[in-house]
């Protein structure tokens, strides 16, 4: 009898876990995705400039601009485009970079 009891208890824990790890993960998938075509601009820069702070100090630039939460700034970048490629992931990736520049 208290065999069956531990048993019926450990199955409604693990039933429980799942249907509670299942919901979160159904919230995350169905999570809207940020409009950054409609929101506002947080910083406007050239190429050169972002680039630069970059190999500077990294930590500090992405101190700026990153966030570990997803709500990371918005920027509006202009310079020359050098080249536009596709990913690994078939993603078009344009590469800003000025003539005699070390990076884009």
């Amino acid at each position: 009898m208290k065999k069956k009891k531990i048993i019926r208890i450990v199955l409604l824990v693990t039933l429980g876990c799942l249907i509670i790890g299942g919901s979160f993960a159904y919230y995350l998938f169905n999570k809207p995705h940020r409009d950054v075509q409609s929101a506002k601009v947080d910083y406007t820069l050239n190429a050169a400039d972002l680039v630069t702070e970059y190999l500077t100090n990294p930590r500090l630039a992405n101190e700026k601009y990153l966030s570990d939460e997803g709500d990371s700034k918005i920027l509006s970048i202009s310079g020359k485009v050098h080249s536009i490629s596709l990913d690994l992931n078939n993603q078009q990736v344009v590469l800003l970079k000025e003539q005699g520049d070390k990076a884009g």
